[in-house]
């Protein structure tokens, strides 16, 4: 077993043969591809591709000049007994990947964990259960799931298809029951009591119990699954679980898919593991754009701007009259538009995209005042403000410090200072 530090959006140091020859059955495959076929890699977001955002094309890594080449993905994999561990590259050290653990606590709310050091077996399979609740808070955004049930019946109050070779069965002599068939659309189903039955696997356990209890928002999810689940039993588990092993996709509710293989995993006790099976691949990862946008909006949000969501097409804006042309603008004020970008922007460093893209919402939304929010090592000025030709308006950045700190501790009090540096700034500008 041989383990590889790499920061993302970087080369590695030159691999052994040995290493090449275990990594290359993955390299150069893109994340849409990974997250249908592999099961035991987690990727985060999980509606890759959808609503035409670009995360899915990305590889997960390359081999080039004899280096890993990573992209955008940050976390941890194994490939036939070889480990790789991918942090931010705003962190100074490797090995205790500090700005990506404390991003991951604020955007599922984990306050219970310290990831001290790089996330082993064992902590990776706790991970997944201090996850359910943010993907069930997701699921329940889209509504209750519901699907057609079958029901067999035998009573005097017929709502379905009469059953005659079941009624001659059952009702000889005839004593006013009349067997017959009925279906009937529930949110008591197969998916539903999986959800069920890994929240209440989560509260027999005391330490992991209190992830659902962290807010009022979880506590009515948890209160309203257990609401339309009435059929709940627990010796029904593995019933459940081979129920949903071969569960179909849903058009519409699509982070019921996720949420469905996630609880399948926990319930299973299915380990992001660093096993040694050949060619195949665990982990979790995690697109750092995403990421850093999830992370900003903890903070902003709280502070009044929309966060338009492209993986569930919440909030989407259009670029014409009739509703064509979507765009998801990252954060929308009252005056103001941002645009969180997960890259160092020096003085003269932003893109021609990047620019033209933030000009463009703030032309279609009518607002004055357009940033772009990025982390930085270095300080957390804002950049002088540009006045725009022609319709007007004011562009700039904003720099996100990420501080470095020799432990744990340090490091999330030095967060919370420039967290609030941060904060104090955007408020500034756009008031």
């Amino acid at each position: 077993m041989t383990r590889i530090s790499v920061c993302d959006n970087s080369y590695s140091e030159l691999l052994t043969e040995e290493q090449i020859t275990a990594l290359s059955p993955y390299a150069g495959i893109t994340l849409q591809e990974l997250n249908k076929k592999e099961k035991n890699l987690l990727i985060f977001p999980h509606s890759l591709g959808a609503n035409e955002d670009d995360i899915g094309s990305q590889t997960l890594f390359d081999i080039a000049g004899g280096k890993l080449k990573i992209g955008n993905a940050m976390g941890f994999f194994c490939i036939n007994g070889v480990q790789v561990a991918i942090h931010s590259r705003f962190d100074k050290d490797s090995e205790k990947q500090y700005f990506l653990h404390y991003m991951l606590q604020k955007v599922f709310g984990i306050n219970i964990l310290n990831f001290e050091n790089h996330m082993g077996p064992d902590e990776l399979w706790e991970f997944l259960i201090y996850v359910f609740p943010y993907c069930l808070l997701r699921a329940l955004r889209q509504g209750l799931f519901r699907a057609y049930l079958q029901y067999e019946c035998n009573d005097s109050k017929v709502k379905g298809t009469i059953d005659i070779a079941r009624h001659l069965k059952l009702n000889q002599p005839f004593a006013g029951k009349i067997a017959y068939r009925m279906r009937e659309y529930s949110a008591d189903n197969s998916v539903m009591q999986l959800i069920r039955h890994t929240i209440e696997f989560i509260k027999s356990d005391r330490r992991r119990a209190i992830i659902l209890n962290n807010d009022a928002e979880i506590k009515n999810a948890v209160t309203l699954i257990t609401e339309v689940t009435p059929s709940y039993n627990t010796q029904d588990r593995n019933k459940v679980i081979f129920q949903n092993l071969r569960g179909q996709n849903h058009p519409y509710f699509t982070e019921y898919t996720f949420l469905r293989d996630l609880c399948l995993r926990i319930l299973r006790h299915d380990k992001v593991s660093t096993g040694n099976d050949e060619n195949q691949i665990r982990g979790i990862v995690f697109d750092g754009a995403w990421l850093w946008e999830e992370y900003l909006a903890t903070l902003l949000k709280p502070m009044g701007f929309e966060h338009p969501e492209n993986k569930t097409g919440k909030g989407r804006r259009y670029l014409y009259t009739d509703n064509s042309g979507w765009i998801y603008p990252d954060f929308i004020g009252e005056k103001s538009v941002l645009d969180a970008k997960y890259k160092q922007l020096d003085d003269n460093d932003v893109s021609r995209e990047d620019r033209y893209q933030l000009i463009s919402y703030m032309h279609v939304l009518q607002k004055d005042l357009g940033f772009l929010l990025h982390p930085t090592r270095n300080d957390c000025a804002v950049k002088p403000n540009k006045e725009l030709c022609g319709y007007g308006g004011k562009t700039g950045t904003f720099a996100f410090c990420i501080p470095q700190a020799p432990d744990w501790l340090d490091f999330c009090n030095l967060m919370k200072e420039a967290e609030n540096i941060f904060c104090a700034n955007i408020l500034q500008y756009i008031n």
